[in-house]
């Protein structure tokens, strides 16, 4: 069986619950990181051992580059409902916290 691949979009905060909680499980891999802030996105790698995931500073980069089945959105919420709409365009599952 394939893994499920997901994509974060934001690196900061609640990412982080929502990493360790997708590390769990055998059947997912997180497999690409949009965030606009490149210490972030680094720190997040290191911290979570991510070393193989695509890194994108722009999430729509990410949307066209990385395959996905997945996007757990994580950013500010002023920024939700632009970026659910471009995930389920993309006809990707999405799920926003």
């Amino acid at each position: 069986m394939s893994k499920v691949r997901v994509g974060i979009i934001g690196t900061g905060g609640i990412a982080g619950w929502h990493a360790r909680q997708l590390l769990q499980l055998p059947e997912v891999q997180i497999t690409a990181l949009a965030d606009t802030s490149e210490v972030n996105r680094n720190a997040f790698v290191e911290k979570y051992g991510l070393q193989d995931a695509g890194l994108f500073s722009d999430y729509e980069e990410m949307l066209e580059q990385a395959e996905l089945d997945a996007v757990v959105i994580c950013s500010p919420h002023t920024l939700h409902f632009q970026q659910a709409n471009d995930v389920l365009n993309k006809g990707l599952h999405v799920l926003i916290e």
